[in-house]
């Protein structure tokens, strides 16, 4: 039986707090931290499984995509959905909401970049047995409209993380997808803009000029972070400062006519910001 390498790139949606960073640290690192942490754009992690087909043994490598859960970065959230293989899609088990938003927002969002990816249903926080909100047969309701598997998870006790990840890893084997983000288009509104949107228009033309996305949101994690940015209320003067970090990094990988012509943009988007 041959043995193959793959990598697959898969991506974890849902509503802020539903626990999508505490079930990776689970899955990659065997801990919980039940603090709540606000991604920055898309933070990435990986790890490698080993699954058996009836051919051939895989050694898996997942790439595992943490969007943020904010619904204002649609053009962050487009650009790291792009190219995904597999999603988990996540609720909070005890707040209905969260499962109705993933059939309203995040689902729509994910077929528009990446249609053929495979679903993996989960209501995390099962462990809050008192507080649930959200039955199994609920759950699998909707999944089965997605012809999706579904899972009660616990990013707390570790109930079903590993067995939600290897199902997705393996539904990613039966289906190759071909990335190309030449096709990514921002979406720019008229008119002012609020200051998410201007900080998810920056982030998504950074990405799309550098073109290694995994490199790229290191990037502005790292300057943000510098600008003391919240990315859940960015405020203008730190976003100057944040643009001009992200000029420095291009300096790495464009001409100075470019990396001039990018500051020019991102400081009109700013300009525009009320």
């Amino acid at each position: 039986m041959e043995e193959l390498k793959v990598s697959k790139k898969i991506v974890l949606l849902g509503d802020g707090a539903v626990g999508k960073t505490s079930l990776i640290r689970k899955f990659v690192q065997d801990m919980f931290d039940d603090s709540y942490i606000v991604t920055i754009g898309t933070k990435i992690s990986k790890k490698t499984l080993t699954i058996t087909h009836p051919t051939n043994h895989y050694t898996l490598t997942l790439m595992i995509w943490d969007i943020l859960g904010q619904k204002d970065y649609t053009n962050v959230q487009a650009l790291g959905m792009t190219g995904a293989s597999g999603a988990l899609i996540i609720c909070d088990g005890t707040r209905s909401g969260t499962l109705e938003s993933l059939q309203k927002y995040w689902i729509p969002s994910l077929q528009k970049s990446a249609p053929d990816a495979p679903l993996v249903f989960l209501s995390n926080k099962c462990d809050l047995t008192d507080r649930q909100q959200i039955s199994m047969e609920y759950l699998t309701g909707i999944a089965d409209q997605f012809n999706a598997p579904a899972f009660m998870t616990s990013a707390k006790t570790g109930e079903n993380v590993e067995e939600a990840f290897a199902q997705i890893g393996k539904m990613t084997l039966e289906v190759e997808l071909a990335p190309d983000t030449s096709k990514i288009k921002l979406e720019i509104p008229d008119g002012e803009l609020n200051p998410t949107q201007t900080f998810d228009l920056i982030q998504a033309h950074f990405v799309s000029q550098m073109g290694d996305q995994e490199d790229a949101m290191a990037m502005i994690r790292k300057h943000a972070t510098d600008s003391e940015l919240d990315p859940r209320h960015p405020d203008v003067q730190g976003m100057y400062k944040f643009v001009m970090g992200l000029s420095l990094a291009e300096g790495m990988f464009l001409n100075d006519f470019k990396i001039r012509s990018n500051l020019g943009f991102r400081r009109r988007l700013l300009e525009r910001t009320k």
